[in-house]
């Protein structure tokens, strides 16, 4: 029987909140470590930081593009019935090796490319659910939002269901990213973002879309990343931030004619 982990009541979760002083770091600049000029127009982009890979699901497409740094190395995908194409390619993020998952949710499965685009794997999902999004922790869990139940459904390695939780009524869920224990849960209809434990407790949640790292909150705005903490901004641009994927320690931006990758540089203070 699957486990659910009811949402205990809400003022004792709302106690709970993050804390972001317990580091003597603070922000200095935003350090890039590469752009990509690229005509494609970007849907979601992972970046393998071990092997330099950057993965790009092209918008309005069943494509994923592979680049080795600034070079085009391989375009997978496409719609089709082969095990390397997709019926209905809804979302894309790293293994915890490094290499790319992607959530086809028309015959509900996950297929596993390495760095090269060769298939390694598939994982078949419970029919049951109608998966949108998906991440994957190092302990090999799988984070699925089920758009059906509007839950948080949790996976073994295997694809059984552990457990399910956050029916907190959702609005448009837009995307999953996890931060060691914490996972973040960016809601576009509310425009906030909130921050469970990956036992499904809810710790905190802010209005907008935001980035932890380092025990460091920041906001997206149009044109940047702002601290919470001083108002500093970092990666300033001079169009707004099209699209911005946040995976610790990297930062992936696009604005519609250019990718960057680059991550928050951090010094020491005495406090």
């Amino acid at each position: 029987m699957r486990k659910i982990y009811s949402f205990l009541i809400l003022s004792s979760l709302f106690a709970c909140s993050i804390n972001t002083t317990t580091r003597n770091l603070q922000p200095v600049e935003f350090t890039e470590i590469f752009t990509l000029k690229t005509d494609i127009k970007i849907e979601i982009a992972c970046y393998n930081s071990i092997d330099q890979v950057t993965y790009i699901w092209e918008t309005n497409t069943d494509k994923i593009h592979i680049f080795n740094r600034e070079v085009e190395v391989n375009t997978i995908g496409g719609k089709g019935v082969d095990n390397t194409n997709f019926q209905k390619l809804s979302d894309i993020c790293l293994a915890p090796d490094g290499d790319l998952f992607a959530l086809d949710s028309f015959d509900n499965s996950l297929k596993k490319f390495n760095k090269t685009g060769k298939m390694t794997g598939k994982l078949l999902i419970n029919g049951n659910l109608d998966p949108k999004l998906v991440v994957i922790a190092l302990d090999q869990k799988i984070y699925i939002y089920d758009d059906k139940r509007n839950e948080i459904v949790v996976l073994d390695y295997k694809g059984n269901e552990i457990a399910a939780w956050g029916n907190l009524e959702f609005g448009e869920i837009a995307s999953l990213e996890l931060y060691n224990d914490l996972l973040a849960v960016y809601d576009l209809m509310n425009d906030e973002t909130l921050f469970f434990s990956t036992y499904g407790q809810l710790i905190d949640q802010h209005q907008g879309r935001c980035y932890l790292e380092n025990d460091q909150l920041f906001y997206l705005q149009r044109y940047y990343l702002e601290h919470k903490a001083n108002n500093a901004k970092f990666a300033v641009n001079t169009t707004p931030w099209l699209k911005v994927f946040f995976q610790s320690p990297e930062i992936i931006m696009y604005d519609g004619k250019k990718l960057i990758l680059g991550k928050i540089r951090y010094e020491k203070y005495s406090i």
